[in-house]
């Protein structure tokens, strides 16, 4: 899993939805090429700076219940002081 900003270029997405995970909204984009390895960026919507996000990449296809586990592991690494940063 690695940790920045999303890509700028959007086109090189071929799916995207929200996802709800411990109060935080993300928005879960699979890259284009729909062959292993399946690469996934996540963009932090209610992160503590705009388009904050990290990527992941997995031999299968993610079900929800996966992203929902990948992110749930990202939001414990950040720990809640790091969610709460720039709220005011």
């Amino acid at each position: 899993m690695s940790e920045g900003s999303r890509p700028e270029n959007r086109s090189d997405h071929e799916s995207s939805y929200s996802l709800v995970v411990d109060g935080e909204t993300f928005i879960v984009r699979r890259r284009t090429g729909a062959r292993p390895p399946f690469e996934y960026d996540y963009e932090w919507l209610t992160g503590p700076e705009p388009h904050y996000g990290f990527s992941s990449s997995i031999s299968i296809e993610k079900s929800n219940d996966q992203h929902r586990a990948t992110i749930e592991e990202f939001l414990r690494g950040r720990g809640a002081t790091t969610r709460l940063e720039g709220r005011a």
